[in-house]
């Protein structure tokens, strides 16, 4: 929540900044406001971190299609599909095309759709945290099989580069 707030307020910041200097782009609104004096290793620096912030929020989204799609893909029956084969096909058969609308305004609705979503997952969690549903004892405990149990440090940092964890 904290994060989402920070971004929220960045995002209308980086919005406040281009109206008030009348620019279109990232590029330009650096150049009106820090000016050209810095030179391209600035605008080389400032690409590279909204690169590399795309890049890991492709990442974490890529995490998101395959924790969610894979179960959903084996209930119609596809048992056989791996995370990875279930992640190329969602990004080249849903995600591709939709990336490719000149208007992405039709998507505004299921943009909205998928944010009513993310409200009513988050409270979920806060209810389910403090009625205990999911601790020793609790309604939901017994129900998580053995495998998809979370383990939390028992890995170590190395966690991070195993796609089974």
């Amino acid at each position: 929540l904290v994060m989402g707030l920070i971004n929220a307020y960045s995002f209308s910041l980086i919005g406040r900044v281009c109206s008030v200097t009348k620019s279109k782009t990232y590029s330009q609104a650096w150049d009106r406001t820090v000016g050209r004096r810095y030179g391209r290793k600035f605008n080389v620096f400032v690409g590279l971190v909204v690169t590399g912030k795309a890049i890991l929020g492709t990442w974490s989204f890529s995490i998101v299609i395959t924790s969610t799609c894979q179960p959903l893909v084996q209930l119609i029956g596809l048992t056989s599909l791996t995370k990875p084969q279930v992640l190329l096909g969602v990004t080249g058969l849903i995600l591709l095309p939709l990336s490719l609308f000149e208007r992405l305004g039709s998507l505004a609705f299921f943009s909205m759709i998928g944010q009513a979503g993310t409200i009513v997952t988050i409270f979920t969690m806060i209810l389910r945290y403090f009625d205990g549903s999911y601790n020793v004892g609790g309604k939901y405990y017994g129900d998580l099989s053995a495998d998809c149990v979370p383990l939390f440090g028992d890995k170590g940092a190395q966690a991070f580069f195993s796609p089974q964890s």
